[in-house]
């Protein structure tokens, strides 16, 4: 079984049925993906939520997906609650209330956050850990903006 997010490195692996990978690096706890329209942010979680709540045995047997949490407007509540996930959030701009962003920046190496926004949310991150998406022969990555010594 497929680990899709790797705690140690930082890594989120899957593959959808159309045989597009998702491969990530994350460079720390926290990355804000501000990327295009339709270049795969609301799949992938679209995707990991399909394979969570999936009762297809083959998909069972070929993902773990226990370390992974989506955020979404039905579930904020449960946010304060999660212990060592990756925590993404879809369209962070639209759900994430000055509470939520509290509990966030507050969170020191207990969860890691993947979120994608369309503005600045006041989340405490430096420049370097803002991204976009890329796509290549069917593969997405994240694409930093910056990679500046210093700014941590």
């Amino acid at each position: 079984m497929m680990q899709c997010f790797n705690w140690d490195t930082n890594t989120l692996n899957i593959k959808t049925n159309t045989n597009k990978t998702f491969n990530f690096i994350l460079k720390g706890n926290k990355t804000v993906v501000c990327g295009y329209s339709a270049t795969g942010k609301s799949l992938l979680c679209n995707i990991i939520k399909r394979y969570q709540n999936s009762s297809n045995v083959q998909t069972l047997k070929k993902y773990n997906l226990d370390n992974i949490f989506i955020l979404d407007r039905s579930n904020k509540e449960k946010l304060a609650e999660q212990n060592h996930k990756l925590i993404i959030i879809d369209r962070a701009d639209l759900i994430l209330e000055k509470a939520d962003i509290d509990i966030i920046n507050s969170d020191t190496d207990i969860n890691k956050y993947l979120i994608f926004s369309r503005k600045p949310l006041g989340i405490y991150l430096s420049p370097n850990y803002f991204a976009n998406l890329e796509v290549e022969d069917n593969t997405v990555r994240l694409r930093y903006l910056f990679n500046v010594r210093g700014w941590n």
